[in-house]
């Protein structure tokens, strides 16, 4: 239960760590901001890691016809201090005649630092422009124009116009932008890394020893069902061994009757066939038995004991002659 409950901890925390250290970089966001005679667009990535490289175009539309001194955009992050760094500062344009409805667009690389913090850049657009005005005389004149548009007939002539006098005054607005966040790490990002190591580090010793558990059970599960068919076939050979001991001790069973059987019959008939004797007779003397032949050597010894003469007795010591 605590394997299954680690495994799907660390599965969770994995899942939470590719999320928050992989962000996809394809994606872009394009907002617009207005200043006074400029609109202003900004097409950039949602979010970056710290030291990559973004792009970030910026697009500009003119609402009115003015004289462009100058179109600076000045990116920022910030410091682990929480201050402003700049990261860059660049003209889009520059001394440019603009009328109404007139764009440009650049894009602009940099590279974010590597230090930065986990925070969104800052971006500052700052317009300086000339707007042109006129005045016109209350009196008018008559002015010798030579128009050639007409025929030849008709020309020259005298046309009535209004004395005009232009003049111009340099105006500046700037605004703020929000750009690329930065996915910089955190204490805490920092903390759950290194608990991620310790559950991978965690998770590699229980999957060794989980394939060694599995190549244990492996070699057990044939040992075991080695073990059941060995078990089988000793169970046959009983079942076999049984069985003929249950015959042979049948059998015997069978030969033992069959042999009481056949001595209480012999001694039943033995005991049938034999005739008692009579009242007042005497029984019945067996027959003298024929004498045995002697063996050679025995009658040999006793021909010869027959054909010797008697020993002589010897005189005694004390001269006395021996009694008969």
């Amino acid at each position: 239960m605590r394997r299954k409950i680690l495994f799907v901890a660390v599965l969770l925390l994995t899942g939470f760590l590719l999320n928050s250290s992989f962000p996809i970089h394809s994606e872009t966001v394009t907002r617009s901001f207005s200043l006074g005679y400029f609109d202003l667009t900004a097409s950039y990535p949602l979010q970056a890691d710290p030291g990559a490289a973004v792009i970030i175009s910026f697009t500009a539309r003119a609402k009115k016809t003015v004289q462009l001194e100058d179109l600076l955009v000045q990116i920022y992050s910030y410091d682990e201090a929480g201050n402003f760094k700049l990261v860059f500062s660049g003209s889009l344009v520059s001394k440019q005649r603009m009328r109404k409805d007139d764009f440009f667009q650049k894009d602009v690389s940099l590279t974010l630092p590597a230090d930065a913090p986990r925070s969104a850049l800052v971006a500052v657009a700052s317009e300086r422009v000339k707007v042109a005005t006129a005045a016109y005389y209350p009196t008018p004149y008559w002015w010798w124009y030579w128009n050639y548009s007409y025929p030849w007939w008709s020309y020259p002539f005298w046309i009535e116009a209004y004395p005009v006098a232009s003049y111009s005054s340099e105006k500046a607005d700037s605004t703020i932008l929000p750009l690329t966040y930065v996915l910089s790490s955190t204490p805490e990002y920092l903390d759950l890394q290194g608990r991620y190591a310790e559950l991978d580090a965690k998770y590699q010793r229980l999957t060794s020893e989980y394939s060694d558990l599995t190549a244990r059970y492996g070699s057990l599960e044939r040992e075991h069902q080695s073990t059941v068919s060995q078990n089988q076939q000793l169970e046959a050979e009983v079942n076999m061994l049984t069985y003929e001991v249950e015959s042979g001790r049948m059998w015997m069973y069978l030969f033992a009757l069959t042999t009481v059987i056949f001595a209480v019959a012999a001694f039943f008939i033995a005991f049938l066939t034999r005739r008692p004797p009579r009242f007042g007779q005497p029984a019945p003397t067996p027959p003298p038995s024929a004498p045995q032949p002697e063996p050679p050597r025995t009658r040999q010894r006793r021909k010869a004991a027959r054909t010797e003469p008697p020993p002589e007795a010897e005189p005694s010591s004390s001269g006395s002659a021996p009694q008969s």
